[in-house]
């Protein structure tokens, strides 16, 4: 029987090659107002991805990406004038792909856990489609604002043509990889720090968020 030591399972050389499937999904919902004046808002966030990293010293790698990202927002807002009930309503939808170049550096932080630093440089390449609805008309339990209530619901549907964009973007991630074996592990990203300019626009944006929820989950292959 072959038994492997922890340092000897979490040690990755020069000239290593790493293979990562990594994805995320965050879902999220809130609303403000009273009974009678209401709005709803929810998103939903899914990213999925592979990764190739070499590592050209021991402990710093350079690596390439490919990441595809789904994004859609609803925001509802609800009102209710004596008998006569208005809802508009605003769906976006967004899916894109984003190339990118890696590079990074790797510390064996004990056991079998390793600690990485990554500077991620991307390109975004995304489509953006946008519903609009507005509905109207009196309701017949003015106490209730349900549109299956309405005696005529008048309403107003319009799509937006797709947009298509582009940005360039650079993030700074750190992440925490857990080697089960020699050759498999899977890996945390712990959120980031990240800069986006979209293509066209004066000023980029500033991105900070560490929150768990943005967390993203990795399986890796190392050679």
């Amino acid at each position: 029987m072959l038994f492997l030591s922890a340092n000897s399972i979490a040690q990755i050389d020069q000239h290593t090659l790493r293979f990562s499937v990594s994805g995320s999904y965050t879902e999220e919902n809130s609303n403000d107002g009273f009974l009678k004046n209401k709005t709803y808002t929810s998103s939903e966030n899914a990213q999925l991805g592979v990764s190739a990293d070499y590592y050209f010293l021991k402990g710093f790698f350079a690596g390439v990406g490919l990441y595809y990202i789904n994004e859609s927002s609803r925001s509802t807002h609800k009102l209710l004038v004596n008998d006569y009930y208005i809802e508009s309503l605003t769906d976006v939808g967004t899916i894109g792909y984003v190339p990118t170049l890696r590079l990074g550096t790797s510390k064996h932080l004990g056991h079998r856990f390793y600690g990485h630093l990554l500077l991620n440089a991307q390109y975004y390449s995304i489509e953006n489609t946008t519903y609009t609805a507005v509905m109207e008309g009196k309701t017949l339990l003015p106490d209730y604002m349900n549109i299956a209530n309405l005696e005529q619901a008048p309403h107003f549907i319009e799509q937006t043509p797709t947009i298509s964009s582009s940005a360039m973007g650079a993030m700074f991630e750190p992440a925490v990889s857990y080697y089960f074996t020699k050759s498999l592990s899977c890996t945390i990203g712990l959120g980031g720090v990240a800069y986006t300019k979209t293509k066209g626009s004066e000023e980029g944006i500033f991105h900070l968020n560490f929150n768990p929820s943005h967390w993203s989950l990795g399986i890796d292959w190392t050679l």
